[in-house]
């Protein structure tokens, strides 16, 4: 820059400042000769099996989630399966107390007594 706030650099300065720089550069010691090489360690190559490996640490969430439902009220006597275990289509998972599911059953079966005998006693007034 040959412009500076107060004045001109004079061309004598500018000629100083480039001798300065070339001379810190030819002086460095990167270029020097006489510098013994560095030592370097050499060792010969052999074959051997890599196991690729990796160990992360995270948090993981299930793709698809099931809800389990009942068919018929109870109490659970028994769970079957574990958490996280795969089953497969008609494998047994819990069982239910027996007593209320087989009151509720017997309850069932004696409304449709009672409606199997409406319909026949109905089929004798009518006919």
């Amino acid at each position: 820059m040959l412009f500076k706030e107060g004045g001109v650099r004079t061309p004598l300065s500018i000629f100083g400042q480039v001798l300065l720089g070339l001379a810190a550069v030819l002086s460095s010691p990167a270029l020097a000769q006489d510098a013994a090489p560095p030592k370097v360690v050499v060792s010969a190559a052999h074959v051997e099996d890599i196991t690729d490996e990796a160990s992360f640490i995270g948090r993981v969430e299930a793709i698809d989630k099931v809800d389990i439902v009942a068919r018929v009220q109870g109490f659970l006597k028994e769970r079957l399966v574990e958490d996280g275990a795969e089953v497969e289509k008609g494998d047994l998972l819990f069982r239910i107390e027996p007593d209320l599911y087989e009151a509720t059953l017997a309850a069932r079966r004696a409304d449709l007594d009672r409606a199997r005998a409406n319909l026949e006693l109905a089929k004798v007034e009518l006919a």
